[in-house]
């Protein structure tokens, strides 16, 4: 053997030791990185479950005081309003009818801190909370026009700041608000001269001073016939289309257009704004509506959120209408995995009121335990005004919530504004005099434009008479197959949790929520048509009812 095939040899082995070398580090190195990451998902499931846990607590105790509480079920009773985990806002009902045309239901819910996709949540990263406003059916709305629903704030395409713009005004110049579109695409119609639905609500959110609450808003929309706009107090806006696959998530976008935000949720700090709000009850008696607008000029607890009806092409099978005796489980959305998205939000819903009875006698959710113990250590946060900016991002915006300029507002179609208000509490004391202020807010836009107020399904208002309806409701289809057949999706256990306790209907499937995850009623002459979920399968039960 010659020198040189020794030291070619001697290299071959330095090499060979320094790839082992390199193997066992890399190795090591990956065991290291793969440790790590294993603890980074531990605690963060960890810290979900704590969040989970505590947030539950709360929303369970919040319930226990509103529907247990006398004096402030009082105050709710003397207003009308009930407590709902789960809403309709339908743009286009029948008279006399729980369904119509363009109907959906609305869910809102909490996202844990841990949640970084919208499109990605376990169960344990959400948690449903209600909602205080009339009852479902009766649905009473304001009626006022959308050239003078008046919108403070509303940041553009450009980033640049419109104020005091009406309803009206940003649809003529929708395409300067949604960088989707072209930027001259104008949705206007002749119809916003005339009065629209106004509705409104109170949500109370579970905070502390340390751990605001990021929330969105699950649609699930039946006919799928239009979008869905969000305005914040302080101009952030957000869009959703209405789409066939379950419920769809209602949230902020950021400014670059390109993600979701979650809607944020915190205690106002601001003192001055907060002495404004809470005047004293005896020193309101003689205040003009006027001067009460002053006190609500600077506070940021709404959002307004705009249903617009849309002109655009659906899947063939979904245009079709769905097959409602088809196996639930077969055309439930896709993912129904761990990670089910925004648009299971109702498998929440279930597990916020699982420790609740359902009394059928008043129609009231009512929680077996309430909160005991503090799992937080933070300082707590007493019943009063929210602060409702854009939160963290919440992964990107989806395809499917993409709009183009092959999309059109429907003509002649009148839109849907709701006024969605914020408050806040940790502590479980929910004061009466405080709830009062709320609900005079809510109701400061139609006293101070003299709006008519009732409920156009059931025909009973300030018009004094059923003849008199400012907006006529068209009837529903002559038949329960032609009903169906309008439907781009359909209700299941999976998308949507139906607990509706003030419908008031007696029927034997009506045994409490459980039994079947919840009905929706149909209200037309006699014919009652209760649409269930059992075990994934979805059950068409269709009797005659002689309606009392």
């Amino acid at each position: 053997m010659t020198m040189n095939h020794v030291l070619l040899l001697f290299e071959s082995l330095c090499f060979y030791m320094k790839t082992q070398n390199s193997k066992t580090t890399s190795n090591t190195q990956i065991k290291k990185k793969t440790e790590q990451m294993e603890q980074q998902t531990i605690a963060a499931a960890a810290k979900t479950q704590k969040w989970f846990d505590y947030f539950k607590k709360l929303v369970q105790t919040q319930v226990e005081i509103l529907t247990k509480n006398a004096v402030v079920k009082l105050v709710l009773d003397e207003n009308k309003l009930k407590v709902l985990f789960l809403t309709w806002s339908d743009r286009l009902r029948s008279a006399g009818s729980s369904w119509g045309s363009d109907i959906t239901d609305l869910m809102f819910g909490a996202v844990a801190p841990t949640v970084e996709k919208l499109t990605e949540m376990d169960d344990n990263q959400l948690v449903c909370f209600a909602a205080i406003r009339p009852p479902n059916y009766s649905d009473d709305i304001d009626v006022i026009k959308p050239t003078e629903f008046m919108i403070p704030k509303i940041l553009d395409r450009y980033d640049m700041l419109h104020e005091n713009v009406s309803v009206a005004y940003v649809l003529k110049n929708i395409g300067l608000f949604l960088a989707d579109l072209p930027l001259s695409a104008d949705w206007s119609d002749g119809i916003d001269h005339e009065v629209t639905q106004v509705a409104s609500q109170l949500s109370i959110l579970p905070v502390t001073k340390q751990q605001p609450a990021e929330v969105g808003i699950a649609a699930f929309s039946y006919q799928c016939k239009g979008g869905i706009l969000l305005v914040g107090p302080n101009g952030e806006t957000g869009f959703t289309l209405e789409q066939p696959s379950g419920s769809n998530p209602v949230v902020f976008r950021d400014q670059s257009n390109e993600n979701y935000c979650a809607i944020q949720i915190a205690e106002e700090t601001r003192e001055d704004v907060k002495q404004a709000f809470s005047k004293p009850k005896q020193d309101q008696k003689e205040e003009s509506v006027e001067e009460e607008a002053k006190r609500y000029q600077k506070v940021e607890n709404r959002v307004i959120m705009i249903q617009i009806p849309i002109d655009r092409p659906l899947p063939r099978a979904v245009a079709q209408g769905a097959n409602l005796f088809k196996d639930a489980g077969a055309i439930e959305r896709e993912g129904r995995g761990k990670k089910k998205g925004f648009g299971a939000l109702a498998s929440a819903a279930v597990v916020v009121h699982e420790e609740c009875a359902y009394k059928e006698e008043s129609g009231m959710m009512l929680c077996s335990e309430a909160a005991s113990e503090d799992e937080e250590e933070d300082e707590p946060v007493k019943f009063g005004l929210a602060r409702v900016s854009r939160g963290r991002s919440l992964g990107p915006i989806a395809t499917q919530d993409r709009l183009n300029d092959k999309m059109f507002r429907t003509k002649n179609a009148r839109i849907r504004i709701s006024q969605l208000f914020y408050a806040v509490h940790s502590t479980g004391d929910i004061e009466p005099e405080m709830l009062n202020q709320f609900i005079s807010q809510m109701s400061w836009l139609r006293r101070s434009k003299g709006a008519q107020h009732g409920s156009l399904v059931t025909g009973e208002g300030s018009w004094n008479s059923k003849d008199n309806v400012p907006i006529k409701l068209p009837a529903l289809p002559n038949t329960i197959v032609e009903l169906f057949a309008t439907f781009a999706q359909h209700p299941n256990g999976w998308s949507q949790n139906f607990a509706l306790p003030d419908i008031g209907v007696q029927h034997p499937l009506l045994v409490g929520e459980v039994q079947a995850g919840g009905q929706r009623l149909l209200r037309h002459n006699d014919l009652c048509c209760v649409i269930t979920h059992q075990v994934n399968h979805l059950v068409v039960q269709m009797q005659a009812l002689q309606m009392l």
